[in-house]
């Protein structure tokens, strides 16, 4: 008992400042800042102009550009247009902009060629190459107006989503009607600070919705167990993409859109498996849980459900648990061009939605976007492209170039448009017991979480933390009084002695 007190009084100091690890004290709160990680601001910005670089050094006096490899005039011009005009968000001026009118001048003649589209049935020899190719066109000309307005832009993108629709009827996967179009090119308004697209474009979206989304169907997966996951993506995106449309214009969606939202993403929670991986009747795919993450966090943002965000939060670790390497680079299988930098602009986003409910998967979520951005940018080719596969058959890395650079720069937007990166105090701050583990097992950075997502104190969170000791000390005592008593006698000459 003698030894048990002088340890006691030798160890006070140290015992007083211990923390239990299922507990923060008040005590340590009130003092307690939390800072996010860093990312390389400079670097993003040289990587945007790097970019810029390459699209100029793609592209043709009449608007159109060459890629090596790429036969297709259309699907080079369109891919480095994309590039553009990503990065015309960020540092784009009248010279880039110019450009981008060029580029949808020779797009609009190009499309005047049979050869890359035609009303109709496709040969089916060359369906999914039309198709890639009619996607890329869309999704070029959607930014483009976004950025410029412009009524041939406008003209052109309806007829590609018509002609992709029109030939694709019966395929849910590829249903990217005119609504998920013209919703989508209001965000590059409204991140280019430019006059949003006019009412017009309003009613066309809301009439395009109605004639084109199979309501009945969408309502009955939503309430089906059975319906594969990626099914119920391509019903949730056109409804979560025009929502937010009429979120920026102040309007919302008719009632049952609004609730059929809500049905299709609480559906898509049940697929979530308890390690975050989703579960799909279709193979194993990095895509598909990717897809899970983004949407959910769409979800979250629409309707401000802590649950969604926190699903998609476990999503993302799931990937980055499996793939994330300590140098940043994601080793995902090649399933997805481009995939791994996605990875880290819906972290941002993530976290930029999940502080509320969580400190530490703020933290977390911003610590492993910031090693895949900074790895990002510390890999991009002297020529301004990307290449995230060594065996990628990709003309000019084209695809991957167009996906790393839009994570940059949809990355510098929320870091630059949202408090994301301010430091929290955790006095105010709620917190959670998830957690971020520095050690690495087979070349992965692994990522727990246990957040039950209450936003709450834990438990026994406001006992002093030196109950936790000195409550043990004193029952050793006492079992050591209560025994020698007991004992004493029996044995008096271990007393004695």
């Amino acid at each position: 008992m003698l030894v048990v007190l002088v340890a006691t009084l030798l160890l006070w100091p140290s015992i007083s400042s211990f923390e239990p690890k299922f507990a923060i004290p008040s005590s340590a709160i009130a003092a307690s800042t939390v800072n996010p990680p860093s990312f390389n601001i400079a670097g993003m910005n040289a990587s945007m102009r790097s970019a810029y670089a390459w699209v100029l050094s793609k592209s043709l006096s009449n608007g159109t550009a060459i890629i090596s490899g790429l036969s297709n005039n259309l699907l080079s011009t369109s891919l480095a247009g994309r590039v553009l005009t990503y990065v015309q968000l960020e540092i784009g001026n009248a010279t880039s902009l110019g450009l981008i009118r060029k580029m949808i001048n020779a797009e609009h003649v190009l499309l005047q060629n049979p050869n890359y589209i035609a009303f109709g049935i496709w040969p089916t020899q060359t369906l999914l190459t039309q198709l890639q190719i009619h996607r890329d066109v869309q999704k070029f000309l959607l930014r483009a107006y976004g950025l410029t307005l412009d009524q041939t832009a406008r003209s052109d993108l309806i007829s590609v989503t018509q002609d992709i629709y029109l030939n694709r009827p019966s395929h849910f996967e590829y249903f990217d009607t005119i609504a998920w179009s013209l919703a989508n090119s209001v965000w590059f308004a409204f991140y280019n600070r430019t006059p949003l697209p006019p009412s017009s474009d309003f009613t066309g979206a809301v009439q395009d919705l109605n004639l084109h989304f199979n309501l009945t169907a969408a309502q009955a997966d939503s309430a089906s167990s059975f319906v594969d996951y990626s099914r119920l993506i391509h019903y949730v995106v056109p409804l979560e993409y025009t929502d937010s449309y009429f979120k920026i214009e102040g309007l919302s969606l008719n009632q049952t859109y609004e609730n059929l939202e809500t049905q299709l993403a609480d559906q898509l929670l049940t697929r979530q498996l308890s390690d975050g991986d989703i579960f799909s009747a279709k193979p194993y795919k990095s895509y598909l849980v990717e897809d899970f993450a983004r949407d959910l966090d769409s979800a979250y943002y629409l309707k401000k459900n802590p649950t969604y965000v926190l699903s998609a939060f476990k999503a993302e670790s799931f990937l980055t648990g499996l793939y994330l390497q300590p140098s940043g680079n994601m080793s995902l299988p090649n399933s997805g061009d481009g995939l791994a930098p996605h990875v880290a602009f819906h972290m941002i986003s993530i976290a930029n939605d999940i502080r509320p409910s969580s400190t530490s998967d703020w933290y977390s979520a911003l610590y492993q976007a910031s090693k895949i951005i900074n790895y990002t940018v510390s890999i991009q080719n002297p020529d301004g492209t990307f290449n995230f596969y060594l065996n990628s058959t990709n003309p000019g890395f084209a695809f991957t170039t167009i996906a790393s650079v839009s994570t940059i720069v949809n990355s510098y937007v929320v870091l630059r448009n949202s408090a994301v990166l301010s430091a929290i105090s955790t006095q105010t701050a709620s917190t959670s017991s998830s957690t971020v583990s520095g050690s690495t097992s087979g070349g992965t950075t692994t990522t727990t979480s246990n957040n039950p997502g209450s936003g709450q104190p834990l438990p026994l969170s406001g006992i002093p933390s030196w109950v936790y000791i000195i409550i043990p000390i004193l029952l050793v005592i006492l079992v050591a009084v209560a025994y020698e008593g007991k004992h004493k006698s029996k044995r008096p000459r271990l007393v004695d002695k």
